[in-house]
């Protein structure tokens, strides 16, 4: 290739990255370096060049076996500069925590890594789900670099959008992923219902002041932790345009409570229903 097309080559890499950089999270432009996922060769001086020190070469040269293996490799809890997606975890995250296992063998959380494919509730799908069906280890322009479409069946890719006032710079997770970090705009249940389908079983996306079932007076009391929402048209919670979405109820890796439902007061999901339901 000549020089000049390489040079087109790079600079046309370094302007994509740039758009995905919008969407603030890690795993993009500049901070996506290939050798911290991948090995060029299978041995360095003799010695593998996989972090877990098997000799076998790896499916895409990956720096362990499975891309699981290697997305835990770092959200473990053993590197202090990415957040930790294992339970226990000190950190409380937005998106909730796997099971020790990896999340196979429990109702508590999405089954990463299972056996065989499984049919998400709601869904028409089956999926052996990993870290990357649901996330691009590459970077996009999606919150949390999210797929557009985790399903790859062709559906009209979903975007969402949420503000987040401190930005991920590769040693902040703590307060990149704390609740109070995210303010959610649009597509979180859209993008959930990818796999789900539907949920036409609760009133997601529909505005807590006004409902007939929900009584605003109580949600804007909240003592307890608040569980996340949507705010489309401000960044203030609570307020009148506050919006029921699935991570209302539910954790999106898992929780410690059955279907990743979250515990407001830790102890019980009626303290969850009473932050919208007046009892």
């Amino acid at each position: 290739m000549p020089r000049s097309s390489v040079a087109i080559f790079f600079i046309t890499l370094t302007l994509l990255h740039a758009r995905a950089a919008s969407a603030g999270d890690w795993h993009y432009g500049s901070s996506m370096v290939c050798s911290d996922c991948h090995t060029q060769h299978n041995s360095s001086g003799g010695q593998p060049m996989r972090t877990d020190n098997d000799p076998t070469p790896a499916p895409m040269l990956l720096l362990r076996g499975t891309t699981i293996e290697l997305c835990l490799s770092c959200h473990d809890g053993s590197n202090p500069n990415a957040p930790d997606v294992l339970s226990p975890v000190t950190q409380t995250t937005a998106g909730g925590t796997f099971p020790a296992s990896g999340g196979t063998t429990t109702d508590h959380a999405h089954h990463l890594g299972a056996p065989a494919p499984e049919l998400p509730p709601g869904g028409s799908t089956a999926m052996i789900l990993s870290c990357t069906t649901c996330h691009d280890p590459h970077g996009n322009e999606n919150y949390r670099n999210l797929r557009p479409d985790p399903t790859r069946t062709g559906l009209i890719p979903v975007s969402i959008i949420a503000n987040q006032t401190v930005h991920a710079d590769g040693t902040n997770p703590n307060q990149v992923y704390a609740p109070s970090n995210i303010r959610y705009k649009t597509g979180v249940s859209k993008w959930c219902g990818q796999c789900h389908g539907d949920p036409t079983h609760h009133s997601v996306d529909q505005k807590i002041f006004g409902s007939a079932i929900a009584d605003y007076s109580v949600w804007s009391n909240v003592s307890l932790p608040r569980v996340p929402v949507s705010t489309p048209a401000d960044d203030t919670i609570p307020s009148t345009d506050d919006e029921v979405n699935c991570l209302s109820c539910h954790k999106a890796h898992g929780s410690d409570n059955r279907k990743s439902t979250i515990y407001a007061d830790g102890v019980s999901i009626d303290s969850t229903c009473q932050e919208c339901h007046n009892q």
